[in-house]
């Protein structure tokens, strides 16, 4: 707690709120009825309004909160995808797209690769030579031990 009793890691995740959304070129009339398509889409079941934009995003506000359930359309529908990053950044992880995403992948799946061989290499040790011989043998016709 900070003097005052506020709490300054509300503070930061208010303030990246508003960052977020005053950080992208829209003004908040597209972005509630392209968030309210994203969200409600055709169904008519609600409407993401320029007032609740204006609500979740005026430091007059700081008590009222952006769902999060909302994120996913106000990103899409502003463009803001770092806000994923500075989300992840506060529990220290990274938000990886497209090419990066890939390769990140590729590389934890030939991290995995070297620790079976290196699993498969340890094994064969402690059973010796024989051992792929000894298996195979005992699965029988059918494969099966």
């Amino acid at each position: 707690m900070t003097p005052g009793g506020k709490n300054k890691r509300r503070g930061n995740r208010r303030q990246l709120d508003m960052d977020g959304y005053f950080a992208v070129p829209r003004e908040p009339a597209p972005t509630a009825a392209a968030m309210t398509d994203l969200i409600f889409g055709d169904a008519g079941d609600g409407e993401i309004t320029k007032a609740q934009i204006d609500s979740w995003t005026a430091p007059s506000r700081a008590d009222w909160r952006f769902p999060l359930c909302y994120l996913p359309a106000l990103i899409q529908a502003t463009g803001a995808v770092w806000l994923l990053d500075k989300i992840a950044e506060t529990v220290g992880c990274k938000v990886l797209i497209g090419e990066q995403a890939l390769l990140a992948q590729w590389g934890a799946l030939e991290i995995q690769d070297q620790k079976i061989r290196s699993d498969k290499r340890r094994l064969k040790q402690l059973l010796g030579d024989d051992a792929a011989g000894r298996l195979l043998g005992g699965m029988g016709r059918c494969g099966r031990l």
